[in-house]
């Protein structure tokens, strides 16, 4: 994982350290389109990549053009909507399914 922080007062991580490894971190203002090139600098191998919501605040909502923006935005869509699934296991337990229990999960099949 590589944990991007975009603080003015942020310090670089160390060359060498794992925290070299494991953070990214960028100067508010800075393009979003650059976020995933500092990522790989700091973890070509990352599969996970946190930020938090103040952190993307703090960065330059462009990402290089019209076009790319606009991929985006439709790619965020889909991981956030379109392709999250819940596990509805829990939803079927014997322990649950009782009289009164009236939770309906929108990814199983048979509401």
């Amino acid at each position: 994982a590589v944990r991007v922080v975009v603080h003015p007062d942020a310090p670089l991580p160390q060359a060498g350290t794992a925290e070299e490894t494991f953070s990214a971190v960028l100067r508010p203002g800075t393009p979003m389109s650059e976020v995933g090139a500092a990522v790989r600098r700091a973890n070509a191998d990352a599969r996970l990549v946190e930020i938090g919501a103040a952190d993307l605040r703090r960065l330059c909502k462009w990402l290089g053009s019209t076009e790319q923006n606009a991929a985006f935005n439709a790619l965020q869509r889909y991981v956030l909507h379109e392709s999250a699934r819940y596990c509805p296991v829990e939803d079927h337990w014997p322990e649950v399914d009782r009289p009164g229990w009236d939770w309906m999960n929108p990814f199983t099949a048979y509401n």
